[in-house]
């Protein structure tokens, strides 16, 4: 009956008192919430954890850290944590008032204070607790924990010991310091570790090893810039011992995922990621010489954005790559006591060669197209031209010719590699396009001068010359062409010079009738072996085609667009060129900048395009 009563309270409990023999009921309910002293030992364990807190600062720091509350949000949650204690008194006080049959002591709440616990962590400068409280603190006999899957009472908790326990672990406490996106410490910057990268890209191992090898099957033809050997020996090693190894990876298979229609799906968002990456190697790199597949992954990114995502985007990722590239001193690999010679493999010295002569190319294309000046002089490489393929591949030491030599050489010289004659025949290119800039210069500050008819004599002889010696060292016969896209692309170039150059002279040179006559000639038949060279493109397929390919194709069409109304032949031929630059468009975004442009000349581009279907 008695332990009824206090179940229920239905009776109150008799107790004898200490006046009389007669037993008198208490009426008075127990008043609820914490136990007296509670919010003062909760203050004193905060105030201890603060303390701590600043010592263990001061021991790895050097100095103590600004206190927490010392901004108008700590002020104002000590407020409102000063006005929860009298609250608490308030209500303890008017739970002794009111009636005892109210409600039973299994029934009564906790009292939770009003500052939330995001707010003392604010205050106090450690981490709110939404979970079970940490199993370093002491916990109590009598405290259930039978279930952890339920929060902890942080009131019970704290009362349970009278001291700071001695093996308190404060770095539960503790959030780690923020780092701002620029701060800069001893001079090098701190980054956040998911700047940029939010999380690895997946992709199922298949799908890596079928990008690698699409690289090598597609992209290698017209960058070939790595050994095969040596990339796959590099790519079996640990994540952890790659390093820059990474950064390379994902951008030849973003490249590679540009020339799969299988690989649609993720190449955006692989695109995005290798970005990201870069960028954040980038911005992290220490000083000193950078690994050289940065500045191959920087090679390949700025590729597949000029090709996929917009001209000047991919203009200014090579432009990082060329940097990167003087940095590393790749023009001069070969000069005496240099890289050629610090005891490194063949390999590896061959694999710089090709990087920085790939570099030395694309600066050649991509200005080619809007006419800006060159960025890697020719007048300062002192690094050997690239060896042939086989050799490169089976590391076989092979001792070429420099730039310079080429092409200061008789015309009986040794045989080179389709990628060497490619670069023979953008160092013309080249020196034509800085012929045509220098010309607008000096015809600024009056007149041509008698310099500029001797150097434009000069380089007509040597692409009359030079360019036929290229096609005859690369191949002896024609049926490479239909093997090697770097061939074709290659011979296309090679007349694509001629025009480049008698665009320079029909500016320049127009009281020469004589010579202008000749150009006439030459730049019919090269327009003639490009639209030639061209109709063999649909033999290779959109992703096999070199992907610079629109150059030659836009300076036979402005060769063509001038001439249209004086003779059909440059119509078909101009159409032609037009309508090859529009297949090409498909997948190549570099082909749709340069339709842009004649767009901006001939409004009835459509028109012309419907012509060459029908």
């Amino acid at each position: 009956m008695i332990q009824k009563d206090l179940i229920d309270r239905r009776k109150a409990l008799p107790v004898m008192s200490v006046e009389q023999e007669n037993f008198d009921v208490i009426d008075a309910r127990r008043p609820r919430g914490p136990r007296k002293g509670y919010l003062k030992a909760l203050q004193s364990r905060i105030s201890a954890l603060e303390h701590q807190w600043s010592r263990q600062q001061m021991a790895v720091g050097g100095s103590p850290p600004e206190s927490p509350p010392s901004n108008q949000q700590g002020q104002h949650l000590r407020q409102r944590s000063e006005s929860t204690s009298y609250e608490v008194q308030d209500q303890v006080q008017a739970n002794a008032e009111q009636p005892s049959s109210s409600q039973s002591s299994a029934e009564l709440p906790i009292i939770q204070p009003t500052v939330p616990l995001e707010g003392l962590s604010a205050l106090h400068g450690f981490q709110p607790i939404n979970g079970p409280f940490p199993s370093t603190l002491p916990t109590s006999s009598t405290t259930n924990t039978s279930d952890p899957s339920k929060p902890a009472d942080l009131f019970s908790r704290m009362g349970n010991f009278s001291t700071m326990p001695a093996e308190f672990d404060v770095r539960a406490f503790v959030p780690p310091q923020p780092i701002p996106n620029c701060a800069l410490s001893d001079g090098q910057f701190e980054l956040p570790s998911d700047f940029g990268v939010t999380t690895e890209f997946q992709m199922p191992k298949l799908m890596k090893a079928d990008l690698s090898h699409l690289y090598f099957d597609r992209v290698h033809l017209f960058a070939p810039i790595l050994n095969k050997r040596r990339y796959f020996a590099r790519a079996a090693r640990p994540m952890s011992d790659q390093g820059a190894m990474t950064c390379l990876q994902h951008a030849m298979w973003t490249l590679a995922a540009w020339l799969g229609s299988q690989f649609k799906d993720i190449q955006k968002d692989l695109y995005i990621y290798t970005r990201g990456l870069l960028e954040k190697w980038e911005l992290n790199m220490h000083p000193g010489d950078p690994p050289i597949e940065l500045a191959q992954a920087w090679l390949f990114l700025a590729i597949y954005e000029i090709m996929q995502v917009n001209y000047e985007r991919g203009w200014l990722s090579a432009g990082r790559c060329f940097r990167l590239v003087q940095l590393m001193k790749l023009h001069e690999i070969d000069v005496p006591n240099g890289i050629a010679e610090s005891g490194i493999s063949f390999g590896d010295v061959e694999e710089r060669r090709r990087t920085f002569w790939m570099a030395y190319s694309l600066d050649r294309f991509i200005n080619l197209i809007n006419e800006m000046p060159l960025t890697l002089n020719e007048q300062v490489i002192f690094t050997r031209l690239p060896a042939p393929e086989v050799a490169f591949q089976r590391e076989r030491p092979v001792e070429t010719q420099f730039l310079s030599e080429f092409m200061a050489g008789d015309d009986d010289v040794q045989k080179v590699s389709p990628f060497g004659a490619c670069i023979v025949l953008m160092t013309i290119s080249g020196r034509c396009l800085s012929h045509q800039q220098q010309c607008i210069v000096e015809r600024a500050y009056g007149g041509i001068p008698q310099d500029f008819l001797t150097r434009h004599q000069w380089l007509e002889s040597i692409v009359t010359s030079k360019g036929k010696t290229m096609l005859d060292c690369v191949s002896d016969d024609l049926d490479g062409e239909l093997t090697d896209p770097m061939l074709l692309f290659t011979n296309m170039a090679a007349q694509a010079t001629t025009l480049l150059l008698g665009r320079t002279m029909q500016s320049a040179l127009y009281n020469y009738e004589s010579l202008i006559s000749g150009f006439e000639e030459r730049a019919m038949e090269a327009a003639q072996k490009i639209l030639h060279l061209c109709q063999r493109l649909g033999q290779y397929g959109y992703f096999k085609i070199h992907p610079f390919t629109p150059i030659p194709l836009v300076f036979c069409a402005e060769f063509a667009q001038g001439r249209k109304n004086q003779n059909p032949a440059f119509e078909t031929l101009y159409n032609s060129m037009l309508c090859s630059l529009r297949d090409l468009s498909v997948v190549n975004m570099l082909a749709e900048t340069c339709l842009a442009k004649f767009n901006d000349f001939n409004p009835e581009m459509d028109t012309d395009m419907s012509k060459c279907q029908s």
